[in-house]
């Protein structure tokens, strides 16, 4: 979405009311006095005569369309209600909460990121095919939008279901769900939208937490929750070990993985006591390279491989169970 338009001194008084008062589209202002305005579109406050506008007397419109000094409005913007706008109403298209999160959007040279929220979880795990998502915020199109929480909605069963975010053009964000066969590439991003996740259905249930991917990138690369530039890092996740692997200890990180927000997985820790050539833990879906990868690392002072299989299998195949480092272990995350 392009920026708005602005001029200086963008004022009039309303000469013809809307009709009704209160949901009309159409305002007329003083003869001559469009000129004063810039094009179309942007949003206006309109408050009575002679007053200060305050969140008990005025509504913000947004202003689509100009014809001479008729003025085609959308009501009740930027969280504001309407109002009887009445002849001798002030209108004023000045600064308000969207000039300014456009400016600091801009300013900033941000991409479309997920500000805060917007998180899906299983309402049940392994037993039913519901999901719910926490309400957030999003920048889209360097604009600010609110989501709104979804509550308990079922999915199709044995679908991978893709949710995009739009703008609906009031300050808020719409829902999009794209439905496609388990395991079948991903859909194309809805036009002009952010791809928030994908959700993972069996026959009959979400199996667990790892069927809900919010991180990375889809299989034609459209990010899926991009979090702010300046997002720091996600948390480290603690593996499940087998085969006796466990953590070094003595000070030493223990085990773990993330993903950052290009896609790329981290590991991290120094693990003992497993056999050689024997898993130490299996990463979820989401976070699996593409093909296998044989990462080279140091293991008891000496050379090691840390091998991570495109099923999520990670295994030291070489070096000495007294301790395998994973630190700095990385690659790209493809399935």
């Amino acid at each position: 979405m392009a920026y708005d338009n602005h001029v200086n001194f963008a004022y009039s008084t309303v000469l013809t009311a809307p009709s009704p008062a209160t949901s009309g589209t159409s305002v007329v202002v003083q003869s001559g006095d469009g000129t004063k305005f810039s094009a179309a579109s942007f949003n206006a406050t309109v408050c009575p005569a002679g007053a200060q506008p305050t969140t008990a007397n005025a509504e913000i419109v947004r202003i689509t369309v100009i014809s001479t000094d008729t003025f085609t409005i959308t009501r009740a913007q930027e969280g504001t209600s309407a109002r009887a706008i009445v002849v001798g109403d002030q209108i004023i298209a000045g600064i308000t909460k969207k000039t300014i999160y456009d400016v600091e959007g801009g300013s900033n040279g941000l991409s479309d990121y997920v500000v805060s929220g917007c998180i899906w979880s299983g309402n049940a795990y392994a037993s039913t095919r519901v999901a719910s998502m926490t309400a957030g915020i999003i920048w889209l199109n360097k604009v600010q939008l609110s989501v709104a929480a979804v509550t308990s909605r079922t999915f199709t069963a044995s679908k991978d279901t893709y949710v995009d975010l739009t703008n609906n053009g009031d300050g808020t964000a719409a829902l999009t769900y794209i439905e496609v066969t388990n395991g079948a590439a991903s859909p194309a991003l809805t036009s002009n939208g952010l791809r928030i996740g994908y959700i993972i259905t069996g026959a009959t249930t979400i199996a667990a937490a790892t069927s809900i991917l919010q991180t990375g990138f889809d299989s034609l690369y459209n990010p899926m929750y991009p979090p702010s530039p300046t997002f720091s890092a996600n948390p480290w996740l603690t593996p499940s070990y087998t085969n006796s692997w466990v953590n070094f200890g003595s000070g030493f990180a223990t085990g773990g993985y993330m993903k950052d927000r290009l896609g790329f997985v981290h590991l991290n820790g120094l693990i003992s006591t497993g056999t050689i050539g024997t898993a130490a833990f299996t990463l979820p879906v989401g976070y699996r390279p593409a093909l296998t990868q044989d990462l080279g690392t140091i293991s008891n002072n000496a050379t090691g491989v840390v091998q991570v299989t495109n099923t999520g299998v990670v295994t030291p195949s070489t070096g000495s169970s007294t301790w395998v480092s994973l630190c700095g272990l990385t690659y790209r995350a493809e399935l």
